[in-house]
């Protein structure tokens, strides 16, 4: 595959100084000198919108209110992901301090699948005088009209796909509602849970509307779902996870001390990247491979004893998770064949909570669209991960006539085949596949800027921590280090993918890390030569000793690739 370097506006050239690369990190992600210290040291009650803007929040809460007051019984039914997990523990959280009669639900993955399902749902009517529904809902129109019909009132709080007809709920909170006037659209499930909770606790009904405090309290909770989900860290999820990650730092929620303590997490030191990669995943290890419910326990317990047996559950569920996902990958790799435009493999033996991972694994080693497919119950429930450059949604709408279901982006796509027709759902993906593959697309990565060899130093870690918390729609800056001396590489991780670089920097020796990346260095690098690299600048903590470490993205032979300037 052809890949193309390409660096922001003006990042052709390389700066000077320290002071000329902030200036332009700066201007190419918007920022105004003028505006300068409202983004970098915000302000919570100018980053943070009013709640009542968003779509029926007055309906959703006066609703909610009534239910308290004349004390019916209040069912949250949420998602087996990390953001309907955290969106559940919020709003559950808020309505057992206003005193309402309050009780959460979580979809089984295989057994009911995602959303409100028919059977769950009228099982559940005869618990309930108000269903609350949180991170899904919005396109549950037969579901929430049956309630409707037994006297049932339906809260939806979701940010999935509108669809052209909205379900007959008492209120629909949603950013892109087409009644909202809310000016940021980037909400997850979580962040949504979070303004209801916000516009309950301010309501003059509340008794803790004079304690302004209590709202941040539950951002500890906000950030998990907001990372997780992997919605731009813009707006209001910019002040979500920055404050987010001061709460969680101090957070009086004894799960959450258990899950810091148990992974070894230094609180001073925690960003986004932790929680993305060392807290979610094993919020999200009880839903894949069982229930999620130990994962919404431990969010919600008070007890620090029962937060240690919630959190070991959790850990044999993520070390599970881990044996079957390489178990799954193995067994995925013999089905692969060279000549394939992309990987589509399939068993019945594999779990639907692992497809993803596997996909992602697969896309990211091979090159190509992987479309891993396992059983949930009856369906074949499969998920899609594609390199950039290539639209994986565009593949599968080729064969969506034998999709029950689809949904998804150009690189991540979920979808379910019907009964009876994998062969030929196979078939017509790898033609459309193929046809693709004549006018593939180059693979682009991306970078701020080039730097000279001379610029990397520890002060540059400073300049790029200010413009944290790092995640979609806010990418930590990367840099063009070009004609860097190579001096040495080595695999190192468990199965040997990962390589450790050994560079010679402006005045010393300077190390790196590049995930992924061994084959790549084996087939192109030669020790001794010099390279270029797509790179991140951070600190690396081991064992207390910190130095400055490169996160290779990307690496070739000096000169082999040509950076391109953004049109």
């Amino acid at each position: 595959m052809q890949k193309i370097w390409q660096v922001g506006p003006g990042g052709e050239k390389s700066p000077k100084s320290l002071a000329a690369l902030r200036r332009l990190l700066m201007r190419q992600r918007g920022i105004a000198a003028a505006h300068a210290d409202h983004f970098f040291s915000p302000r919570y009650e100018h980053v943070i919108h009013d709640p009542l803007l968003l779509s029926d929040m007055p309906l959703a809460v006066n609703r909610i209110f009534q239910a308290i007051e004349q004390q019916e019984r209040i069912i949250v039914h949420g998602d087996y992901d990390a953001d309907g997990i955290s969106s559940t523990a919020i709003l559950v959280t808020v309505l057992r301090d206003l005193g309402g009669l309050v009780a959460p639900h979580l979809p089984h993955r295989a057994d009911d699948g995602y959303g409100l399902n028919k059977r769950v749902v009228t099982e559940l009517a005869g618990e309930m005088d108000l269903l609350i529904a949180v991170d899904c809902g919005i396109t549950a129109h037969a579901e929430i009209s049956a309630l409707h019909e037994r006297g049932i009132d339906t809260i939806v709080i979701d940010h999935h796909s509108v669809p052209p007809t909205l379900p007959p709920a008492v209120a629909i909170v949603h950013p892109r509602h087409p009644a909202t006037p809310y000016t940021f659209f980037g909400l997850c499930g979580a962040g949504l849970s979070w303004k209801v909770a916000q516009a309950l606790l301010r309501d003059s009904r509340s008794p803790f509307r004079d304690d302004p405090d209590r709202e941040k309290w539950l951002l500890d909770l906000a950030i998990l779902g907001t990372v997780a989900d992997v919605v731009p860290l813009q707006d209001e999820n910019r002040a979500i996870v920055r404050f987010g990650l001061e709460v969680l730092r101090r957070s009086r929620r004894p799960g959450l001390q258990a899950l810091l303590r148990n992974t070894r997490l230094s609180a001073a030191a925690l960003t986004a990247r932790d929680v993305a990669f060392r807290l979610v995943p094993r919020l999200n290890a009880a839903g894949r491979m069982a229930h999620a419910q130990p994962a919404l326990d431990l969010l919600l317990t008070q007890d620090e004893a029962q937060a240690e047996l919630l959190l070991n559950e959790l850990n044999q569920h993520n070390q599970s998770r881990q044996t079957v996902t390489k178990k799954v990958l193995r067994e995925a790799e013999e089905s692969i064949t060279a000549q394939d435009p992309v990987i589509i493999v399939y068993s019945a033996t594999w779990p639907a909570g692992v497809v993803g991972l596997v996909a992602s694994r697969l896309s990211e080693h091979y090159g190509r669209p992987a479309l891993v497919i396992g059983q949930a119950g009856e369906r074949m429930v499969g998920s899609a991960r594609s390199p950039r450059g290539t639209d994986v949604l565009a593949l599968l709408e080729a064969g969506r006539a034998l999709l029950a279901q689809l949904g998804g982006h150009q690189q991540a796509a979920g979808f379910t085949v019907l009964p009876g027709r994998l062969e030929q759902f196979r078939e017509v993906v790898t033609h459309a596949a193929a046809q693709l593959q004549r006018h593939e697309i180059p693979l682009i990565l991306y970078a701020d800027t080039v730097i000279t060899p001379e610029l990397v130093q520890d002060r540059v870690i400073g300049i790029v921590e200010k413009f944290a918390p790092f995640g979609e729609g806010n990418k930590q800056p990367a840099f063009v280090i070009k004609d860097l001396p190579l001096l040495n590489y080595y695999p190192v991780g468990r199965d040997q993918r990962h390589v450790k670089f050994i560079f010679h920097g402006s005045d010393s020796r300077l190390e790196g890390i590049g995930f992924g990346l061994h084959a790549q260095a084996q087939q192109e690098l030669e020790t001794g030569a010099k390279v270029d690299v797509i790179s991140l600048i951070e600190e690396n903590d081991y064992r207390g000793r910190r130095t400055l470490q490169l996160n290779v993205q990307d690496i070739m032979p000096a000169g082999k690739i040509t950076v391109m300037a953004t049109p």
